[in-house]
């Protein structure tokens, strides 16, 4: 009898696809001055280095599947960078990706008031990528879209 095991590279792959496309500059209609998104001209050294030290702990965390942690690693780097599309963009896929995990916290079959709460956070950090994507690029654009149609998915869900 073989075990089906759900596969989560689809996710994984479009994250480390984003992810490369964004840190390379891959984009059609760069703006100068940079990638990501723009600067925010107030941050110290000190606090770039803060934001990239928490991103760089936020995509670990969502590999080993550490979906509490990876959400406050991302969402300092969100909040450091509140107009950058990869930081946005990270938070929204780390948080949808943690309703799809069924060993998730925030799994709907272990706590229904988590998972509420958690697709309320999902939904205001995909609105919140939605919101930045629109001014960074069209591949941005159609990720989150994409995950915005992932979300909308398992929100129905709870509605039923």
């Amino acid at each position: 009898m073989s075990v089906r095991h759900r596969s989560y590279s689809p996710c994984l792959s479009l994250l480390l696809c984003f992810t490369l496309m964004t840190v390379t500059g891959c984009r059609n209609g760069d703006q100068p001055g940079g990638h990501g998104g723009a600067a925010n001209p107030a941050l110290t050294t000190e606090q770039l280095q803060q934001a990239i030290t928490a991103h760089n702990r936020g995509i670990a965390l969502i590999e080993n599947k550490e979906w509490a942690a990876a959400d406050q690693a991302l969402l300092q780097v969100a909040t450091l960078l509140p107009d950058n599309f990869v930081a946005a963009g990270n938070l929204a896929v780390a948080r949808v990706l943690s309703l799809i995990d069924r060993k998730s916290p925030y799994s709907e079959s272990t706590d229904l008031a988590a998972w509420q709460a958690a697709i309320a956070r999902a939904q205001e950090a995909t609105t919140a990528f939605r919101r930045v994507a629109a001014t960074a690029s069209p591949t941005a654009e159609s990720v989150a879209a994409v995950l915005q149609g992932k979300l909308s998915a398992f929100a129905a869900r709870t509605a039923c």
